[in-house]
């Protein structure tokens, strides 16, 4: 399936919003470090914890969501998806675009997790007109 309007749309926008985001906050294997209050200038996430406090994707239905009162990921509730991988579907066409670093298919050796995000959002939105992969 190729990419929807709305997700070429979030992507654009992610590749402008994503380099507001410290490169030093961001760590792709934590969805969000528990020891600093939610989204403060010290906190990490990974780029799925950080999408859940973007105007823009919250006001297309994306929250903070416990899971067993341990850990806060995305979510899409209203849309009924549960998993990470169906809410990055959803917005962003790529459903490894939350995976932890190595586990994205365009994912490099060298460079920062913050780099990571960037190529990924880049390749997705070059690949914006081919079919997605599932896994």
């Amino acid at each position: 399936m190729k990419k929807t309007e709305q997700q070429i749309k979030n992507l654009k926008d992610a590749l402008v919003w994503w380099q507001t985001v410290p490169e030093r906050n961001v760590d792709l294997a934590t969805w969000r470090d528990e020891s600093t209050p939610p989204y403060t200038c010290n906190t990490i996430c990974c780029f799925g914890g950080w999408c859940a406090v973007q105007p823009l994707l919250v006001a297309q239905g994306v929250q903070v969501d416990d899971v067993d009162g341990s850990i806060n990921i995305p979510s899409l509730s209203e849309n009924g998806y549960s998993t990470v991988s169906n809410v990055a579907l959803e917005l962003f066409g790529d459903k490894q675009m939350f995976y932890v670093r190595g586990k994205h298919r365009h994912d490099k050796r060298k460079g920062s997790d913050h780099a990571a995000v960037t190529h990924r959002i880049k390749m997705a939105l070059k690949e914006r007109d081919q079919y997605t992969y599932s896994i």
